[in-house]
């Protein structure tokens, strides 16, 4: 029995996630969240589509009873790590996110999320401006990764400092006792739930690099290759040959994934073109069911969780 009564504004009282492991399905299309709201069990559908929430009268039921009858055997409980309309500051997630999704399926950036990724997008574009001079001079490939040289070694500084200020402010975000100070060492507590070791990328027009992971190398004792050369270029120039090509383009991508992983893929949209140093995003996480982002019902506000709570 359904019902059309739209309690909305009724917390919660506990939720799970339907995984239908439907084959060569992606995991958001997998997804929905049955929720006990009192007298009633809502099902929220995947891709966080509230006209198609369904309601149903508990009347003795189980959520597994409601299981069966809404999607047969072949559907599978799982905990609901964040309850409809949660996030993760600052962490964006493929599939269901909180990013709006047009009639294109294209993702679009919330107002607010732009107002704060404006400042990051010049900066990064003035980055890649600044890499394409980089290749006036040395060709990007990987037999001349261990090149360096000034503008090389200046680019790397000026790139490490926008990872230093996108994972800083991540990391304040997401942290609950809001450390005014904090390194390299704590940014790493982003590093599981941004899944950053995950992300590639990779230069558009220079396929020879491949698909980069700047972060794969990254442990709680051990930064980033590329940035530890820059730090030890900072405290010894003589220290310079390891602050080289490679290292810079590493960084360079950094920033972009930290864009994208932040902000959510409607930032390639507002990415200004960089011609030959256009950076693009190879792989990003697939999400699995447990780590989505459900849409809040109409009426409600997207509340903020720290993912470092």
């Amino acid at each position: 029995m359904t019902s059309d009564t739209d309690p909305h504004r009724i917390p919660a009282i506990d939720a799970r996630l339907i995984d239908l492991s439907i084959p060569d399905q992606p995991p958001d299309q997998n997804a929905f969240l049955i929720e006990d709201i009192g007298t009633q069990f809502r099902i929220v559908p995947s891709q966080g589509n509230s006209c198609g929430v369904r309601y149903w009268e508990k009347l003795g039921r189980s959520f597994e009873g409601i299981l069966r009858e809404s999607f047969g055997e072949h559907a599978r409980l799982k905990p609901a790590t964040l309850r409809r309309g949660q996030v993760h500051p600052r962490i964006w997630r493929n599939g269901q996110s909180v990013t709006p999704i047009d009639n294109n399926y294209r993702c679009k950036m919330l107002d607010r999320e732009l107002q704060a990724a404006r400042p990051r997008i010049v900066a990064f574009h003035r980055i890649q401006r600044q890499l394409l001079d980089v290749f006036d001079y040395v060709t990007p490939c990987k037999e001349n990764e261990p090149t360096f040289g000034a503008a090389i070694q200046q680019l790397l500084s000026i790139a490490s400092i926008e990872v230093e200020t996108l994972l800083r402010e991540a990391y304040r975000l997401n942290c609950p006792t809001k450390l005014e100070r904090s390194s390299i060492t704590d940014w790493h507590k982003l590093a599981g739930p941004m899944r950053l070791k995950e992300w590639r990328a990779k230069l558009e027009h220079f396929s020879d690099f491949g698909d980069l992971a700047p972060f794969d190398n990254w442990s709680e004792s051990a930064a980033p290759k590329w940035w530890t050369a820059n730090n030890k270029l900072k405290h010894d120039v003589s220290l310079s040959q390891s602050a080289n090509l490679g290292a810079v383009v590493n960084a360079v991508c950094a920033v972009r994934i930290l864009l994208e992983a932040q902000f959510g893929s409607g930032i390639h949209d507002i990415l200004p073109d960089a011609g030959l140093s256009t950076l693009q995003i190879a792989y990003e996480p697939d999400w699995t069911v447990e780590e989505m982002y459900f849409h809040p019902l109409p009426g409600n506000e997207i509340a903020h969780v720290p993912a470092l709570g």
